[in-house]
């Protein structure tokens, strides 16, 4: 058996981990401000964009379901650098999409790309957080929080790279400089974390023990992702965590257009706006990391929504106001959803993994940490985003205007609250103690 310096390991695969998960802010915060822009001006009706964007959740949403089963044919980190090639080549494709003038072809190639992406994406998100935390088990609200603040690092710095290099060459180049970035560190998880079997060194003999799956294993287990599906406790506790990703999706087809046609904001400052819900979220990530670890992850769980209620209601009354008062309210709104989603994200990821863990038996507890993993951010997370561009961005905007969108969102926010406190008294008093799962 091959023998690897645990710590070495620890460390690169954080660093790899980390910076898929940096690429995937970026990819995202590039998407939401220039797409729309290049789409319109080939001619492409707002509700084919929103169909666009959902091709990606969809996608994401579908592979999701059967993530866990891959399991059986490819070792953990094997499926990561898989999916961070496939989301970096199909950055590089839906850069080019703008040489395509043809507006059926634009159209084809955009939903092509944006679903070889998805399918990308779950691999890479499916897997991150069974690696991570077999790594550290003691550390699952910092972890997460490690991965929230890198990802709305890349949100914070992508509108300012990428209206620098839109500037230079218009919208190819940003996603042409993402794309190859991310090839070249595909590259290095290829060579870093292939390995399928790695025991503790002898420098740390505690460490648990990650080796390659064992097919047999596999064989004997009878969970499936679809017994999730009859499992109301955890269907209840995802509404929230859907909901917050709502938000993501909705924004990515809605925030563009409403700065623009109600805010007034001029299109060259479209993308400072995208700033401000990153910018909040990277600034509480790392308190709520540390409280989650502090036992308070439900108090956080409760919060989030009520906090995001409060950004859309303060979105709904930008609608009354003129001027300056507009601009103000909105980047009030803004903050308050970063803020939602960063304690919504890292406390309701490690709720349902506590949630999960109550139905996780014997030698089985690996699996559901598999199944958690691929439920919470290629299900609930992916789901919620799907709903927000496709169906509310998308469909229900062409019917019922920016008003009504700003209500819509405002009651998925109260359901959202409804459900957090429904999850916080069904739960058992079990998950408010700290589990430690080993690999």
């Amino acid at each position: 058996m091959l023998k690897i310096s645990y710590s070495n390991l620890k460390f690169l695969s954080l660093i790899l981990t980390v910076s898929y998960v940096f690429s995937c802010g970026l990819l995202f915060a590039q998407s939401g401000p220039f797409f729309p822009l290049d789409a319109g001006e080939k001619g492409v009706s707002r509700v084919i964009i929103g169909l666009i964007s959902g091709t990606f959740d969809a996608t994401t949403l579908l592979f999701g379901l059967f993530c866990s089963q891959f399991q059986k044919w490819a070792n953990l980190k094997v499926l990561f650098w898989m999916g961070y090639l496939v989301c970096s080549v199909t950055t590089i494709l839906f850069g080019i999409l703008t040489f395509f003038s043809t507006p059926w072809v634009y159209i084809l190639l955009s939903f092509t790309f944006r679903a070889i992406n998805g399918a990308g994406c779950a691999l890479g998100w499916s897997t991150i957080f069974p690696l991570i935390f077999a790594l550290y088990p003691k550390q699952k609200g910092n972890l997460t929080a490690l991965v929230e603040i890198n990802f709305e690092l890349g949100g914070v710095i992508g509108p300012l790279v990428g209206t620098l290099l839109f500037s230079i060459k218009g919208y190819y180049l940003p996603f042409l400089v993402l794309g190859i970035v991310g090839v070249i560190l595909a590259v290095l998880c290829i060579i870093f974390m292939l390995p399928h079997h790695v025991t503790a060194s002898s420098e740390d003999e505690s460490a648990p023990l990650i080796t390659a799956p064992d097919e047999e294993q596999f064989v004997r287990e009878k969970l499936t992702m679809w017994k999730v599906f009859t499992t109301f406790e955890i269907l209840v506790a995802s509404i929230p965590h859907s909901v917050v990703s709502l938000t993501l999706g909705l924004f990515s087809v809605f925030l563009t257009p409403f700065l623009i046609d109600i805010v007034g904001v001029e299109e060259v400052y479209v993308g400072m706006f995208f700033l401000v819900s990153p910018l909040a979220a990277l600034i509480v990530s790392p308190i709520v990391g540390f409280l989650v670890n502090w036992k308070l992850k439900w108090a956080l769980f409760i919060l989030s929504p009520l906090v995001g209620l409060s950004g859309c209601l303060a979105f709904s009354s930008v609608l009354f106001f003129r001027g300056v008062h507009m601009q103000a309210l909105t980047i009030l709104a803004l903050a308050q959803i970063g803020f939602c989603y960063s304690t919504g994200f890292i406390s309701g990821t490690v709720v349902l993994e506590d949630v999960f863990c109550l139905h996780a038996k014997g030698d089985h507890k690996k699996e559901y940490r598999i199944i958690m993993s691929a439920w919470s951010q290629s299900i609930c997370f992916v789901g919620g985003r799907f709903i927000g561009s496709s169906v509310i961005g998308g469909i229900v905007f062409e019917y019922v205007g920016f008003g009504g969108v700003t209500v819509i969102h405002s009651f998925m926010y109260f359901v959202a609250v409804v459900s957090a406190f429904t999850s916080f008294f069904m739960s058992s008093p079990k998950t408010r103690d700290d589990y430690d799962w080993k690999i």
